[in-house]
């Protein structure tokens, strides 16, 4: 196994969520979504979304059936930076602000019932919120939708609209997912147990292990990679590692790492990383 350069110890969040994830970067890969999906009928919120997320604040996050608040335009007025390209898996990262406190949120998504209500212990101005797809989401673009409440009102305010692309990807019995938030040419690395390293120049191991997306190659704008067993994987302790491979004018990348592992809750590894951090050593987990 080679050596690592340098090693972080990311933020690990507690979270509700069944995530999984993306792919490497040196490649012509395109497995783009294509279209607007049409998802199966009697399809809800929590067959798309695997679970929503707060970082770094208490609270409570609920799945409710039925339709959405009905926007309210004197409610809160927020705004949301983020979105994108996402993929089945993934998990996708947005801040949402407003002028006002706020101590409550819903995520939706346009055209599918149920929603996600998330209530903070502490009014905020602006929160980070992690958005996890399901391995069964359908590819393809739909409209994630965010509500705000300010603090002492009881409706909620006007829907954000972000469009987000969902593109297809493999997923099995062991997924490692990369996201991050710049146009930068990130590598995702997953050491196995026996120091197989796959990547983009291994990108398929003996043991059954594939990454089948390797993004941005020379500057692109997907940002997502994924590595996954379709088969049960080799048992023993795994290591992730990212490599900011290129930085394209961007000094440092935030990234996102999700590893579901079978019987396992999934976890979520936050961080950021630059050219001069060579390969860096981001979590082990054993299975």
């Amino acid at each position: 196994m080679r050596s690592f350069l340098s090693t972080q110890s990311p933020l690990l969040l507690a979270t509700l969520t069944l995530t999984v994830g993306l792919t490497s970067c040196n490649s012509d890969d395109d497995n783009s979504g294509g279209g607007s999906f049409t998802p199966p009928a009697q399809t809800t919120v929590d067959d798309i979304l695997s679970g929503v997320t707060v970082n770094d604040l208490p609270a409570t996050v609920e799945v409710r059936t039925g339709d959405a608040p009905a926007g309210d335009a004197a409610g809160a007025a927020l705004t949301y930076t983020g979105g994108g390209t996402v993929a089945q898996g993934s998990t996708t990262q947005g801040q949402l602000s407003a002028a006002d406190p706020f101590d409550a949120m819903v995520v939706s998504l346009e055209g599918i019932g149920g929603f996600y209500e998330i209530g903070l212990d502490t009014e905020q101005t602006s929160v980070d919120l992690f958005v996890s797809l399901a391995a069964e989401a359908p590819g393809g673009m739909i409209n994630a939708m965010f509500q705000g409440r300010r603090t002492g009102d009881t409706s909620f305010g006007e829907a954000v609209v972000v469009p987000l692309e969902v593109l297809e990807v493999g997923n099995g019995e062991l997924q490692v997912n990369l996201t991050w938030n710049t146009d930068a040419d990130l590598d995702i690395h997953v050491f196995e147990p026996d120091g197989t390293e796959i990547f983009w120049n291994n990108t398929v191991s003996s043991s059954g292990g594939q990454l089948d997306l390797d993004a941005n190659v020379n500057c692109g704008n997907v940002s997502v990679e994924n590595i996954f067993w379709d088969q049960v994987p080799p048992v023993g302790t795994y290591t992730v590692a990212i490599e900011n491979f290129q930085g394209c004018s961007q000094v440092d990348s935030d990234f996102i790492i999700t590893v579901t592992v079978p019987g396992q809750a999934p976890m979520l590894f936050t961080g950021s990383v630059s050219e001069a951090d060579g390969l860096l050593e981001i979590s082990t987990f054993d299975i």
